[in-house]
């Protein structure tokens, strides 16, 4: 079974760095969206579920691409990977380490803001940097 984060929309922009083929995605969470993330993926940490699929979601500058974010748990080196399989879509992979996740799932329950590369180095072939926002 795959786990659907079913709260309203969560906002954020992205910034991609054309000429390094990085990108950086900010997610902006009030507190009952740091909740919601954060009950989300307790099922994925202890196994019950396979990934959590976020709700698609513009970006924030009002343009058409759509994005879809999957997290799930990996054995061996963390991963966070951004492909862009069509003109108009984008997919981020989260592919953390138990420890990685217990460190999120950690940050958002004190609701603290924080950003992938504290945790695990961005290097190829991840290429994406995430953050969470707490407003």
């Amino acid at each position: 079974m795959r786990e659907q984060l079913n709260s309203k929309p969560f906002r954020y922009h992205a910034k991609l760095q054309k000429s390094l083929i990085e990108a950086d995605v900010e997610f902006l969470l009030n507190e009952a969206e740091s909740k919601a993330l954060k009950q989300a993926l307790e099922p994925v940490l202890s196994g019950r579920e396979v990934w959590l699929r976020l709700p698609e979601i513009q970006m924030d500058d009002g343009a058409s691409h759509s994005w879809v974010f999957l997290i799930k748990l990996r054995p061996g080196e963390s991963r966070a990977l951004l492909a862009h399989p069509d003109q108009t879509e984008w997919v981020g992979t989260l592919a953390l380490e138990h420890h990685v996740m217990e460190k999120l799932i950690d940050k958002l329950d004190r609701r603290e803001s924080c950003e992938l590369k504290e945790f695990f180095g961005i290097r190829p072939p991840s290429n994406i940097n995430v953050k969470f926002t707490q407003e």
